[in-house]
Parts: structure tokens; C-alpha cells; sequence
């Protein structure tokens, strides 16, 4: 080939050096950050307007005993909202959460295969899915993920997950899994147990996790060898 031929094909066009395997977790992460941020945003205009529509059903001129039950009816649609409706939605983002991390992560090790043209598959691993994924990418793939500094947060943020999925967040005292839950959140001001020993998780709870799980794949992509 010419010089001018190199000339013409430089001004036909440019060639870009992006690598576009990262593009499908990393959008799957951005879509999450906006999904929590919309539903954190309506559910409190949503418990404002609930209760405005039904202290606009008080019937005028109620006398004395009228007036309690129907403040009682009042305190307890606010309770609904505080200790059941507005938890179960933050509890749908986190087990929301964890499979897009536990997901993204198994395929991810599933390239790193194809990529290396290595012999053993996840499969051929035991343990849950994150200790498969743990000790594929340690011991098969070389790169040590248990040495992240999110990693002691996203197994922490597997055991809340794990509560909500089997127990709906309630703790059992007998549980020793559930105890560790109990003395995390003595720590995280971010994490309530609440007079009925359920886990109430705070709005930056879900946000702080979410960062957890895009900063380690960000991280993970890099060892792995990707441009993120």
C-alpha cells in the first residue's frame, strides 16, 4: 500500500479504539441509578397525597371520639407507608440490585472463559454464585477480587439480600446469619432494625450499594484487561 493510499483511507474515516464489552453491565448499573432515584422521589408524594386524600374524608362537625378513630385512621396509613410500603420498595431495589450484580458478574467470568480459551467453567465450581464467581476469577482467572475493597460490602449487602428474599427482613435471634445482620447495623446508620426486629434500610443504603457494585466491576474490567 502507497502513501497515498494511507493518506486517502485516513481521510475516508477514523478508526475508534473502544472496547464495547463493558458497554452492557455498565448501562445495566447507570439504568438502576435512575430507577432508584425515580422511585425514592415518588413514594414520598405518593404517602403525601394518600394522606391528604383521606384527611379530606373527615366527616365536618365529628364530635370528641369521632375525631380520635379517625386520627387514629390517619397515624395508621403514615405507618403503612413508614414501616412497610416504603421498606418493601427500597427491599425490591436491593434484590433488584443483587441480581444484576450476581448475573453481570457470572457473565462476566463466562468472557474472561472465552477470552483465555480456559478449561473450567463456573459450573464446575461449588458454593453459591458469588463464592463460584470468588474463586473462578482468583483461582482460574488469577485476579483477586476478594482483595477489593467493595468486596466485605457487596458479601454484607448478600446477606441483607438474603434476609429479605427468605425472611421479608425479619430477623431471627436464633439465626447466626441474622445476628451478624443485627451487629452491622449497630455500625451503619443506614440500616434500622426496627421494634419488630425487621430490617428498614435507609434511602442511602441502596445508593451506597449501588456505588459498591459499579465501582467494582469498573475496577474488575481494568484487571481484567477492558477500557472502561
Amino acid at each position: 500500500m502507497t502513501p497515498d493510499s494511507d493518506d486517502s483511507r485516513a481521510a475516508d474515516g477514523f478508526e475508534l479504539n473502544i472496547d464495547l464489552r463493558p458497554v452492557d453491565t455498565l448501562h445495566a448499573v447507570s439504568a438502576l441509578r435512575k430507577y432508584l432515584e425515580v422511585i425514592e422521589e415518588q413514594m414520598p408524594i405518593i404517602q403525601v397525597i394518600e394522606i391528604s386524600s383521606l384527611e379530606g374524608q373527615q366527616p365536618p362537625g365529628s364530635n370528641e371520639e369521632e375525631q380520635s378513630i379517625f386520627s387514629g385512621h390517619v397515624s395508621n396509613l403514615e405507618a403503612l407507608f413508614e414501616d412497610n410500603l416504603i421498606p418493601t420498595m427500597r427491599y425490591s431495589f436491593i434484590v433488584f440490585l443483587h441480581t444484576v450484580f450476581e448475573t453481570n458478574l457470572r457473565s462476566l467470568c463466562n468472557a474472561i472463559r472465552r477470552e483465555k480459551n480456559l478449561p473450567i467453567s463456573l459450573c464446575d465450581l461449588r458454593g453459591s454464585a458469588l463464592d463460584q464467581a470468588r474463586d473462578y476469577l482468583t483461582k482460574i482467572a488469577g485476579i483477586a477480587v476478594s482483595d477489593y475493597p467493595e468486596w466485605t460490602d457487596l458479601r454484607t449487602f448478600q446477606k441483607v439480600r438474603d434476609c429479605i428474599v427468605h425472611h421479608y427482613g425479619f430477623l431471627d435471634p436464633n439465626d447466626i446469619r441474622h445476628r451478624r445482620i443485627q451487629e452491622l447495623a449497630q455500625n451503619d446508620p443506614d440500616l434500622e432494625i426496627n421494634y419488630q426486629r425487621r430490617i428498614l434500610p435507609a434511602a442511602n443504603f441502596c445508593t451506597r450499594q449501588l456505588a459498591h457494585v459499579d465501582s467494582f466491576f469498573r475496577r474488575l474490567m481494568v484487571d481484567i484487561g477492558w477500557d472502561v
